[in-house]
């Protein structure tokens, strides 16, 4: 009798667990969406956990998705959280979708991600959300923080744009510095047609070019990146330079929700000492500073693994 008594519990404890197990996979989302954003329609990818907290990623460029590295950068997050990734207007599966029938404006892609965040909080019935961006989406996350605090359980940025014409400038300064170092003629040559704010595309392709060169991670195909570049200067350069004209210390010198800063020491596309000088006199209810010393403008990759576990053991750990 007691023999069968316990096999009896047994048999139920594992029923339970497995029960469990299917429910919970129930609740596993993974799925694509198209949606009608700022008159168009956009493309988000949704996965992880229904049950966990909403992030709305806001990926960088501008024009430059980041769905082909989902899984990379958020693999470890889905298990616990409602992760949504978005092609913004002109990039992506949102570009395959439908062009934008006008040119974009800085103006015009805050309202969409206003009105992204409005829905996805109406789709998952929640109040608020965590807010990710990376460099020029950094630019949109500081603006919805700044006009919607009540929306956000927090706002985290990577590589954060802050006060983006200094920050070139700083840049163009260094790299002409490596090129005499170097003897390097080509590179001064070019480098010094760059004007700040750049005012045609072959300005920014010599001073990404050579940032990646004396980052040790020179481009494979110069021809193809120049052509990218005059491609995407049609559309986005000067969207771009509207964003670089803000100056946040003078602008937002107060957030009201907590605010996280991702930052690569060695990151000069943009400036992580004018990102660490913002960070230190920024009025914000919570903030936090991760420093990564030798990681690049590219920290979001080189570091995924890091940021996961960090939004998962602190930010998300404190905020509950």
């Amino acid at each position: 009798m007691t023999i069968f008594f316990c096999m009896k519990h047994i048999l139920l404890a594992i029923l339970l667990l497995s029960y469990s197990r299917i429910t919970s996979a129930q609740h596993l989302l993974d799925d694509e969406d198209t949606l009608r954003i700022g008159g168009i329609r956009q493309v988000i990818s949704v996965k992880g956990n229904a049950e966990g907290p909403l992030l709305l990623f806001l990926h960088g460029g501008p024009g430059e998705s980041r769905i082909p590295q989902m899984e990379k950068i958020t693999h470890a997050l889905q298990p616990y959280a409602i992760i949504v990734m978005w092609d913004q207007r002109e990039t992506g599966k949102t570009l395959a979708v439908n062009r934008a029938p006008l040119p974009v404006t800085l103006q015009q892609v805050e309202q969409d991600t206003d009105e992204l965040v409005k829905v996805l909080l109406q789709r998952f019935r929640r109040q608020k959300l965590y807010l990710m961006g990376e460099s020029w989406g950094t630019i949109l996350g500081f603006h919805t923080a700044a006009s919607h605090p009540e929306w956000l359980e927090g706002l985290l940025v990577v590589c954060p744009v802050i006060n983006q014409q200094p920050s070139e400038q700083l840049a163009l300064q260094k790299m002409k510095v490596w090129a005499k170092e170097n003897k390097h003629a080509v590179a001064l040559r070019e480098l010094n047609t760059v004007k700040i704010p750049f005012t045609n595309s072959d300005q920014l392709y010599y001073s990404r070019k050579w940032m990646h060169a004396m980052d040790g991670e020179p481009y494979a195909d110069t021809t193809m990146v120049r052509s990218y570049f005059a491609t995407w200067s049609k559309i986005w350069l000067a969207p771009w330079n509207e964003a670089a004209r803000q100056n946040l210390p003078v602008t937002l010198p107060r957030l009201r929700c907590p605010v996280y800063f991702f930052l690569g020491g060695k990151d000069y596309q943009t400036n992580a000492q004018i990102s660490k000088s913002y960070y230190q006199k920024l009025i914000a209810p919570r903030k936090q500073l991760y420093w990564f010393k030798d990681a690049t403008h590219m920290v979001m990759i080189s570091e995924a693994d890091s940021i996961q576990k960090i939004i998962l053991d602190d930010i998300w750990k404190t905020s509950r």
